[in-house]
């Protein structure tokens, strides 16, 4: 058996099981989800311990659910409704109640749908098919962006902050066409966001593409020989000696576009900062056979970089490159300085020293064991 009650303190109605109510107090489970206080009120639970006491006044009894349902919309308007069914469908309600809003499971869904329909939604929107063109949908999209429209429920709602408001919280649940409708516009809004994401990404595209471009005219020029200017000789670096490095140094005094053709076949070397851009310059222009023979002052007898006008070609090489554009002539030749005088630790020639010295300490352990074996006889 279930009854239609009128909570006392908020005067709203609601179908629960009489076993629910005793002496004008009804046990309410305040701490359940909307979901499983359907169930419960369905099933006929019995009240657990944590269940909340409300008064509450009967309004109507039924043999089952289904019946006490059908009445609920009346027990909104009339005071009882046993007396009610006697009187004249004409006289005046003594007062207005708030009726609890539904609690929706899939068995009584057709029920619902009766006892809702003098509640209505606009229609849903209506969506595109897949024939429909994106770009046009794209441009319509980023000059008229629609503002997100919000759902309206026909009445308001309360938070479960007191014992009405949790009530009112633990029961709704929206009805079979505003599920429909919430659904629709889901839809749009996932689709309206997929092609403002993909006019993105062709706007990135096409600026990329663009950057490309200008990079690879970029190196273009940079592999390209000046105005007036033939590539290098192929034989030309790196220099293998003393003679070939007079010889270059002569024609960089005679020939005035020699040091601007340098530099710019040179360019194409590149390197990530200074000392990695000049360490490969000047190994494409020296061998270390000739780079043992130099220096920077000139000290024992080498041949001084300083004055050599190769020194010029390094540093315009190497302000050509964009990443080292701004180096100073301090930090160029700190690292030509450390290149040259590491040029005998290349190619072997740490490790012929370190053999070298080892036979040294090799034989001077034997002389001295020659030495003390004649005094100890």
């Amino acid at each position: 058996m279930f009854y239609i009650v009128e909570f006392i303190e908020t005067q709203e109605v609601e179908v629960v099981p009489a076993l629910w109510v005793k002496d004008d107090i009804c046990q309410w489970p305040s701490h359940y989800r909307k979901d499983e206080i359907g169930k419960a009120i369905r099933s006929e639970e019995e009240p657990g311990d944590m269940w909340e006491p409300y008064h509450i006044r009967i309004l109507y009894t039924a043999a089952s659910y289904k019946a006490a349902r059908l009445k609920l919309p009346q027990a909104e308007t009339l005071t009882d409704l046993q007396t009610a069914e006697e009187e004249d469908e004409d006289e005046n309600p003594k007062k207005k109640r708030k009726r609890l809003p539904n609690i929706r499971f899939e068995s009584d869904s057709d029920e619902e749908d009766m006892v809702k329909q003098t509640r209505t939604l606009p229609p849903a929107p209506k969506i595109k098919g897949p024939n429909f063109n994106i770009q046009s949908a794209i441009k319509r999209r980023v000059q008229n962006p629609e503002p997100h429209k919000q759902m309206t429920s026909p009445e308001p709602r309360r938070s479960l902050t007191s014992p009405e408001s949790r009530r009112l919280e633990t029961s709704p649940e929206p009805s079979r066409s505003m599920t429909n409708v919430k659904s629709h516009f889901g839809i749009y809004v996932c689709l309206s966001l997929f092609l403002a994401l993909l006019h993105r990404l062709l706007t990135n595209q096409e600026i990329m593409m663009d950057q490309l471009k200008v990079i690879l005219r970029t190196m273009q020029k940079m592999g390209e020989p000046a105005h007036g200017q033939g590539p290098l000789e192929r034989d030309m670096l790196p220099l293998k000696d003393p003679t070939s490095l007079l010889a270059l140094e002569k024609r960089l005094r005679e020939e005035a576009d020699l040091k601007n053709k340098m530099i710019t076949a040179l360019s194409v070397i590149g390197g990530v900062d200074i000392k990695d851009s000049v360490w490969r310059v000047m190994k494409q222009c020296f061998t270390n056979t000739l780079a043992k023979q130099l220096n920077w002052r000139g000290i024992n007898g080498k041949t001084p970089f300083h004055k050599l006008l190769m020194k010029d070609v390094i540093t315009g090489t190497v302000r050509n490159n964009r990443l080292t554009a701004t180096a100073t002539d301090q930090e160029i030749e700190f690292y030509i300085k450390k290149w040259l005088h590491l040029a005998c630790d290349r190619d072997g020639g740490r490790r012929e020293r370190e053999k070298r010295r080892s036979v040294q300490e090799t034989c001077k352990s034997v002389l001295w064991q020659k030495i003390n074996s004649d005094s100890t006889a």
